[in-house]
């Protein structure tokens, strides 16, 4: 059975025009699909990727079909000083109504690897430079009418098992999957943080499905099994422009109806797994996340605009 027609989208055109999106991973997958969509709704945007070849190449694909409204930013998330140096720059666009943090990196083996700060890659990529990344993009946020923020999850995060507040660097038996279910976690528990302390803005997490991306189709060719697992899943895949159209609408929709904090599985409304609804975790990630970020030398989290209080 296809997951297809689970992917709901936009019932009705919505004209961005006069709006600022970013996507934070535009240069494949998904991001690009969703950049792709988003500069075709009229919206202003701007691509974040590591690779200055690949944004200029993006960029001229973007331009043909809107010219004049496509920006590049290079950032790479595995180095905090990068994001930061990025996010000042972006600040500069005085708002951004939407923000999409897309950028993910997913390791196997039993071998950590490390990002430039130190930190474990999984955790550091997938939820420390994201998250760095929003922190730091508070204020255009605010700027904006209605800013609204969508971070790509997975629903991987149902097989985290659990997230030591002590060993969010997998120091204790090192598991690459794992650690990708974990960083996975981590991000929607730091949505539903975000959006009861961004009060006003409105922040989603979203799994978009199994998606044929570079991602997906890496680790095919590491093993006969895996490669197996491949074979039998393939057509069971969207694409990146199919499972865009679900993303779009939760990130553009302006009838959208579903409180800020919400989850969302194929374009729908979803209840994440009993660890991504733990409020207590949530808070506790929240806090050692802004330890570690602070730690690293990371400076430019919220800003004038930036929360003081969360509600108890």
């Amino acid at each position: 059975m296809s997951l297809k027609p689970r992917v709901t989208s936009l019932s009705r055109p919505v004209n961005l025009s006069g709006q600022t999106a970013l996507v934070i991973g535009a240069t494949a997958g998904i991001g690009a699909a969703l950049a792709r969509q988003l500069a075709e709704m009229g919206a202003t945007t701007i691509i974040v990727g590591r690779d200055p070849t690949k944004l200029d190449q993006m960029r001229g694909a973007l331009e043909a079909i809107a010219p004049g409204r496509i920006h590049t930013q290079l950032a790479d998330l595995a180095d905090l000083a990068s994001v930061e140096q990025a996010a000042r720059a972006l600040r500069a666009y005085g708002r951004l109504d939407i923000v999409v943090s897309n950028a993910s990196i997913r390791t196997s083996g039993a071998t950590r690897s490390f990002t430039k700060d130190g930190f474990e890659s999984s955790f550091g990529v997938n939820h420390l430079g994201n998250a760095a990344f929003l922190l730091a993009l508070e204020a255009p946020l605010r700027a904006a009418p209605a800013g609204r923020v969508v971070i790509m999850a997975s629903e991987a995060h149902r097989r985290a098992k659990a997230l030591p507040m002590d060993d969010l660097m997998g120091e204790r038996n090192f598991d690459g999957a794992l650690a990708y279910n974990r960083s996975k976690l981590a991000n929607i528990l730091f949505a539903r943080q975000l959006a009861g302390r961004w009060a006003g803005l409105t922040v989603y997490a979203v799994h978009p499905g199994g998606v044929l991306t570079n991602m997906m189709t890496a680790p095919a060719g590491r093993s006969a099994l895996s490669r197996l697992i491949f074979f039998l899943v393939r057509p069971l895949l969207l694409t990146p422009a199919e499972a865009a159209k679900g993303i779009m609408r939760i990130a553009a929709d302006p009838q959208l109806a579903e409180p800020s904090g919400a989850y969302f599985e194929l374009g729908r409304p979803s209840r994440p797994g009993k660890l991504a609804d733990d409020q207590g975790l949530a808070r506790q990630l929240y806090e050692k996340t802004i330890d570690l970020l602070t730690k690293a030398g990371f400076s430019s989290i919220g800003g004038p605009a930036a929360s003081t209080s969360f509600p108890a």
